[in-house]
């Protein structure tokens, strides 16, 4: 949650000039934080655990 706090402090960066291209980010590695709210019952985070891990997400 501190994260969250320190990344609303820093300012967001500026928007390119109109008609610049910029280069395209295909590969960005980035920590965030995951709030799920789900049923109280065994298998459930396993569930979960499993779409991550099929999607690719480490």
């Amino acid at each position: 949650m501190l994260g969250d706090v320190v990344s609303a402090m820093i300012p967001p960066p500026t928007l390119p000039a109109p008609g610049r291209e910029q280069p395209l980010v295909t590969d960005v590695e980035s920590a965030f934080y995951l709030h799920l709210e789900v049923a109280d019952r065994p298998g459930v985070l396993a569930q979960v655990a499993e779409i991550l891990g099929l999607q690719g997400c480490r």
